[in-house]
């Protein structure tokens, strides 16, 4: 190469316009077009799949408008894609957990951990029970202080000295004796109004604990990479799993009020279940730009790059082993879109394994509490467990859980390379903003999209105008990560949390 180069300019070496006519002529043998034999077989051979590679070239060019794509073959009624208007509507109180499923794992709580019922017939959990136990206490706390009220009463000298031959002053006596007497008559009245109001120890009395939806994403009994006798060999002995821990934390009543089982994306199973994948592209295909195809957004593009009989065909992915993670990203999507059709101020979003400790970083018990005290313009919250990360600021929220131990709320400004999206809690805000990049730009492996991209990559203006990766000044999404403070350490001003 040297040899080639040799006193020509760098125009030269990219084969510009001052090439010398000798590397010129090198360079078209080396490309196997000898000067000697310009009609040979070989060269024509050559020069048509020249020609064609051009025409091909051509083609994708044109195929940004609708007219290329239709020419290609590549529009999206040309690959099977439904008209926004025409995708099947979903409502999420379909999703529901089946009744018998919950009541069995009830039935088992009862029998060998001595849950009890209310007098509805639900099971109560240990969010209620600790309800429950505060108001015990708060009940004894008053008849204890009752009990030292009146024994204070008893041994006063307006009790005591009359008895001993005493008589004190009777204006002060009386005063006394009144003062104790109206005191002892107000927290008498302040008990009676309290179970006037509702005795607070009957079980079913407690508002649910449980007030903000949940959906758990479940692949049904197909097997997991990694089975474990314990955790699970499929995905739904999984999801049992989940559900047996939130019933035990919120019981039956808010389980079947708030929790939706969703289903997960196989791409093996297509074209089976083209339903849930129209579902899922619905606000792609209703946002996207016009003339934009869904067959040039990349990774929306599996779905269009299906053989003729339907079945997962990309090579590219294929190659890299991507299924599970194709999967992954349409299966969240199914979950997104369907929270945002139900309008949810707030939503929850699990997978399967989320139950494990080592896997969710903030327990079951502080999701609710989470919801009440999240950031008002929050789009994201995570609350896996992080494996080795550390905030460089301090918290900008903090609030404490049902058991009195604080909860931090960090700023995710700087990219996570944690893999994993077992446990979010997401807002209002989140699906316009999270379907509109999609539209745009297509995806990518669903935790490092957001993770390391739409919630740290500056993207956007102050206004919220899109202006190129990494030539804004704040990134696409507004993302924190909620986790307990004492799992942390703190050093030199940053926090540390290290679960491995």
């Amino acid at each position: 190469m040297r040899a080639w180069y040799a006193g020509g300019s760098a125009t030269a070496m990219l084969g510009g316009a001052d090439a010398r006519a000798e590397d010129v002529r090198r360079a078209r043998a080396a490309l196997g077009t000898p000067a000697r034999y310009p009609n040979s077989a070989a060269a024509r051979a050559r020069r048509e799949r020249r020609t064609k590679t051009r025409k091909e070239a051509r083609r994708m060019k044109a195929g940004r408008d609708g007219d290329g794509d239709a020419a290609r073959g590549l529009d999206d009624a040309s690959l099977g894609m439904l008209a926004p208007d025409a995708v099947p509507e979903y409502e999420a109180h379909a999703f529901k957990v089946p009744v018998g499923t919950v009541e069995k794992t009830a039935e088992e709580l009862n029998k060998m951990e001595g849950y009890g019922y209310d007098e509805r017939g639900e099971l109560v959990g240990d969010a209620w029970r600790r309800e429950w136990r505060r108001a015990q206490d708060e009940i004894i706390r008053e008849s204890l202080m009752e009990e030292r009220h009146q024994s204070r009463v008893r041994h006063h000298p307006s009790h005591v000295q009359p008895a001993l031959g005493f008589h004190p002053h009777a204006g002060l006596g009386a005063s006394h004796h009144h003062h104790h007497h109206r005191r002892g008559e107000k927290k008498a009245s302040g008990k009676k109004a309290k179970s006037d109001d509702g005795d607070s120890s009957k079980l079913g009395s407690k508002v649910e604990p449980l007030k903000t939806p949940v959906y758990i994403m479940s692949m049904g009994d197909k097997p997991v990479r990694n089975p474990d006798p314990v955790l699970g060999r499929t995905d739904s002995e999984r999801t049992e799993h989940l559900l047996k821990e939130l019933v035990r934390e919120y019981g039956t009543a808010a389980i079947k009020s708030y929790v939706r089982l969703t289903p997960g994306v196989d791409v093996s199973d297509w074209p089976h279940e083209e339903d849930t994948m129209h579902f899922a592209l619905k606000s792609i295909m209703k946002n996207k730009p016009t003339g934009t195809q869904l067959a040039t957004l990349p990774w929306l593009s599996f779905y269009t790059s299906r053989d003729k009989e339907g079945h997962f065909s990309d090579k590219f992915a294929k190659e890299r082993n991507l299924y599970t993670h194709i999967g992954c990203l349409f299966g969240h999507m199914f979950q997104w879109q369907l929270a945002a059709d139900a309008n949810d101020k707030h939503a929850f979003m699990l997978e399967s394994d989320a139950f494990d400790p080592s896997i969710v970083g903030m327990p079951f018990k502080d999701m609710q509490t989470l919801a009440d005290n999240a950031p008002k313009e929050y789009d994201i919250i995570f609350f896996d467990q992080p494996r080795d990360m550390t905030f460089d600021e301090a918290p900008e929220h903090k609030f404490k859980d049902a058991g009195g131990s604080e909860i931090y709320l960090f700023r995710l400004k700087s990219k996570s390379t944690q893999g994993g999206l077992s446990a979010s809690l997401v807002s209002r805000s989140f699906y316009p903003k999270l379907f509109k990049h999609l539209s745009h730009f297509g995806g990518d492996i669903v935790d490092s999209m957001l993770k390391s991209q739409l919630c740290t990559d500056s993207m956007v203006d102050a206004t919220g105008k899109f202006t190129g990766f990494g030539a804004g000044n704040k990134p696409w999404l507004k993302c924190y990560w909620a986790l307990p403070a004492k799992k942390g350490r703190e050093s030199h001003g940053k926090f540390v949390y290290n679960n491995y």
